[in-house]
């Protein structure tokens, strides 16, 4: 799970794997996102094998990212994964409909998001202060 461990990751893998795109193209298709954000998933990505940075030395210099073999073997998981949080959407919505709305509906409401597939909040850690 580490290696899909963020908000981002899947949605970023599905992109490109329909063909290799510029991170400022990335932060365009995911305007939700801020572009730190997008680029450290995909320094991530990319550190774990699943896409691939090309660097091009033109004028004016630019990257672009394409998604390796490793990546396209997580697209059927990433499929299944949607296909199922489709399966159970009515019966979420349901729960949700029913009363009030309590914190632990509230937060599978949020599951309902495709985009919140792989999100895990981190943790905050104090600020570190010099002695």
């Amino acid at each position: 799970m580490e290696v899909m461990g963020g908000k981002w990751k899947s949605c970023i893998i599905q992109e490109l794997s329909l063909g290799a795109k510029r991170p400022s193209e990335l932060h365009r298709l995911f305007e939700e996102a801020s572009p730190r954000v997008i680029n450290q998933q995909l320094k991530e990505l990319e550190m774990h094998g699943i896409v691939k940075k090309k660097i091009f030395s033109e004028l004016p210099p630019h990257s672009e990212y394409s998604i390796t073999e490793t990546g396209k073997s997580l697209l059927p998981i990433i499929e299944q994964l949607e296909e199922w949080g489709d399966h159970f959407r009515p019966t979420m919505k349901k729960l949700l409909d029913i009363g009030g709305r309590d914190t632990k509906l509230a937060q599978a409401e949020e599951c309902l998001n495709p985009s919140h597939l792989f999100y895990y909040p981190k943790f905050h850690y104090k600020k570190w202060k010099p002695r």
